[in-house]
């Protein structure tokens, strides 16, 4: 084994990403693993350019119930892909790790907290409609067509997760206006 095997996988992103910013001698590795394993939820210092430097916590909570587990982990994977989309679309991002429940990321940006929140919060509601429909295509979303949704192909009932899912009702979501 080299000596370099037994170190958390990921560090040497870490360290890269901070001396890419000059942080080398402000932020250690240490002090990282002391947010990390504190379960800090956020912590930003400034850079010489003004922007934000930010450790930021990402939870998205496991519904440990046997009939849902693998659906709510799924979910959680597409909520942790999507936060990376969205703080790198407003600056620069890493994912350093993270367990069932929460995600920790390394984020550069103008933005401040609560901007990169709503940025994240953005990119998932821009993209569930590719998760659950996969596009306009009912017959090629996660859940199936509009028929056989609910589990049943006799289904009959009105209100189904395909129902509660279409465009219109998504749009009814962002645009309190829109009629369904």
């Amino acid at each position: 084994m080299d000596g370099t095997s037994h170190r958390a996988l990921w560090r040497d992103e870490a360290e890269r990403f901070i001396e890419r910013y000059g942080l080398a001698e402000d932020l250690s590795i240490e002090r990282l693993q002391e947010l990390l394993f504190s379960r800090t939820a956020s912590w930003t210092t400034t850079l010489p350019d003004g922007s934000g430097f930010h450790f930021l916590k990402l939870r998205v909570p496991v519904v440990e119930r046997e009939e849902v587990l693998t659906g709510n982990l799924l979910f959680g994977d597409f909520v942790r892909k999507c936060a990376l989309e969205g703080l790198n679309q407003n600056g620069e991002a890493i994912a350093l790790t993270g367990d069932l429940d929460d995600a920790y990321y390394l984020a550069v940006s103008r933005k401040g907290v609560g901007e990169l929140a709503l940025a994240v919060r953005v990119c998932v509601e821009a993209r569930l409609p590719e998760l659950f429909l996969a596009g306009k295509t009912w017959s090629a979303g996660s859940t199936g067509t509009r028929r056989t949704c609910s589990g049943s192909p006799n289904a009959t009932s009105s209100l189904t997760l395909c129902s509660l899912f279409r465009p219109s009702s998504l749009r009814a979501f962002t645009n309190p206006s829109s009629r369904y």
